[in-house]
């Protein structure tokens, strides 16, 4: 597959989980809300794992939506997001999950794109089209090949290691396994590690996400400090 490059302005950031179940869709949620506070109106975040359904979750939206919204709804105050469908029908194709992001990255700032389980074709469509790649794993023993495996098919695929960041999800200073174990054990660097606390899930299961809160701080120093720059991302070009 031929990798994309988006637009001159434009930031695309896939976010993926090495297991079902590690937080991934609240440090999606979590980094959209945080760029859309610095750039309202500028951040659009898709759903692309309909079985889940985390996002509109995350933010409260109820009610059956069909085969998918037609377009972009408010989810927070400069915030705009694309669902995705709960009515039983086809899936997005890799070829519409392109032409979607690729639209989308000529409307907005940043585009912050939350996944499905496991690496398809549509979740490795919209990794080819992003500026960078967000990795997510809990910091528990059970992630760690997990999380390998993923690095190795995206090493295998061609992305770029300079595109991507591991997080650890649930860092508890009370546990036995810390993310410096998770990085050793994956053979990783580990560049965000998020606090364990159950009001950030009871938040998201609330339909809103914490604001003053230093899972939130960290996302936001994350986001200000780490993202590649879209002149950077992509794969190598073949040959």
């Amino acid at each position: 597959m031929a990798a994309h490059r988006p637009g001159p302005t434009a930031q695309v950031v896939t976010v993926l989980g090495a297991t079902g179940g590690c937080g991934k869709t609240t440090v999606a949620a979590t980094l959209a809300v945080v760029l859309a506070e610095a750039q309202p109106g500028e951040v659009c975040l898709v759903d692309l794992d309909a079985d889940g359904d985390g996002v509109a979750c995350a933010f409260g939206v109820r009610g059956d939506r069909g085969a998918g919204p037609a377009g972009p709804l408010a989810l927070a105050p400069g915030l705009d997001g694309l669902l995705a469908a709960v009515a039983p029908g086809p899936r997005r194709s890799p070829e519409a999950v392109g032409e979607l992001v690729a639209l989308l990255s000529g409307q907005y700032r940043h585009v912050v794109v939350d996944t499905a389980q496991p690496l398809s074709a549509t979740v490795l469509t919209a990794l080819d089209y992003s500026s960078a790649h967000v990795v997510v794993a809990a910091a528990e023993a059970r992630s760690a090949r997990p999380l390998r495996r993923v690095l190795d098919v995206l090493d295998l695929l061609g992305f770029r290691p300079d595109q991507r960041s591991v997080v650890a999800n649930r860092c508890d200073a009370r546990a036995s396994y810390s993310p410096d174990d998770l990085a050793a054990a994956a053979r990783t660097d580990v560049v965000l590690r998020l606090p364990f606390d159950w009001a950030v899930a009871a938040a998201a299961n609330r339909g809103h996400l914490l604001v003053d809160h230093p899972y939130r701080d960290a996302v936001r120093r994350f986001a200000s400090a780490r993202l590649v720059p879209p002149d950077l991302c992509g794969r190598d070009p073949p040959g």
